[in-house]
């Protein structure tokens, strides 16, 4: 099972390798690939923050080299929901002089087939961001190219599983650290004010949504279940279970978190998917997740909060 690293600088790469880290995502500055044009698109990515996004080319190719060299491979995240013609041949054009790049994560149809066709050497992985949740929408994007899915943080075991059982031809990503919301990224704003009206979430975008329709009390209890499932940031137990279900790849969230913290989150996945690894097959959930919770305590210096995921 591979994990996935977030990178924001060069002089993280090092560290993150050090904890184990091979397999690394990242972003860019808007003023790596617009220069003088850069305010007038402030977003290209998911994590579009100051700090959060690698700043000149040297240092994105500086950072392929590094990881290179350990076996490892890097992803850059293009994953903004739709962008302009212009702003599509930026990105195409820094692709063409940077072909140390590994793959790209995306979401932007219009983006994804321009990269295949340009670049089919690249590998092409779909963000989270499009929403894919059931097998006719992971058909339709293999069908253009896509290798990879990220899958959207809400889906049970149950559906991932049946995702990856009629799905061969694809690989599944999931996420397992640091990613709170439970409606996260696509479905942000539609989840919660057509499906779920009755929750109420910290995101301030969220708060000025009403209840469109009376709930019955049922629904009432059933979405404060999902409230409560909701904020929950870790699914580090569920990885014997995940890997069971057919997930090919785990993902850290959180590209604008210290150095120090991401450290420590590479380093408590690696062993716990190197424990699992090791592990007799004979040997069920419940053994992993205690392993687990003793790796938590030790890395983390505190009890694990049981804040599961999945």
């Amino acid at each position: 099972m591979e994990i996935l690293c977030p990178l924001r600088a060069l002089d993280e790469v090092d560290p993150l390798l050090e904890a184990g880290a091979r397999q690394f995502y990242a972003g860019l500055d808007s003023a790596v690939l617009f220069g003088a044009a850069a305010a007038a698109s402030p977003v290209i990515n998911c994590r579009p923050w100051p700090g959060c996004n690698f700043e000149t080319d040297e240092e994105t190719r500086d950072a392929c080299t590094r990881i290179h060299q350990h076996g490892g491979a890097l992803y850059l995240a293009f994953n903004w929901y739709a962008y302009r013609h212009w702003e599509l041949d930026a990105i195409l054009a820094f692709l063409d002089r940077h072909h140390d790049v590994d793959g790209v994560i995306v979401t932007d149809i219009a983006l994804l087939d321009l990269v295949r066709v340009r670049h089919p050497q690249l590998r092409i992985v779909l963000s989270t961001v499009g929403q894919v949740q059931n097998g006719r929408a992971a058909e339709f994007f293999r069908r253009r190219g896509v290798s990879q899915i990220v899958l959207p943080r809400h889906l049970t075991l149950a559906e991932i599983a049946g995702l990856a059982e009629h799905n061969a031809g694809l690989a599944f990503e999931v996420f397992i650290k640091n990613q709170d919301c439970f409606f996260s990224q696509g479905a942000c704003y539609y989840m919660h004010d057509k499906v779920y009206p009755a929750v109420e979430y910290k995101c301030s975008s969220i708060r000025r949504y009403t209840t469109s329709r009376p709930l019955t009390p049922l629904e009432v209890v059933g979405l404060r279940r999902h409230l409560t499932a909701s904020v929950h940031s870790c699914g580090v137990c569920s990885v014997r279970e995940l890997a069971q279900r057919g997930v090919a790849a785990v993902k850290i969230a959180g590209r604008e978190l210290p150095l120090e913290r991401k450290v420590s989150d590479v380093r408590f996945l690696r062993r716990a998917v190197d424990a699992l690894e090791g592990m007799e097959q004979r040997k069920g959930a419940r053994t992993f997740k205690t392993r687990v919770r003793a790796l938590y305590r030790e890395i983390y210096g505190e009890d694990c909060r049981r804040d599961c995921m999945y």
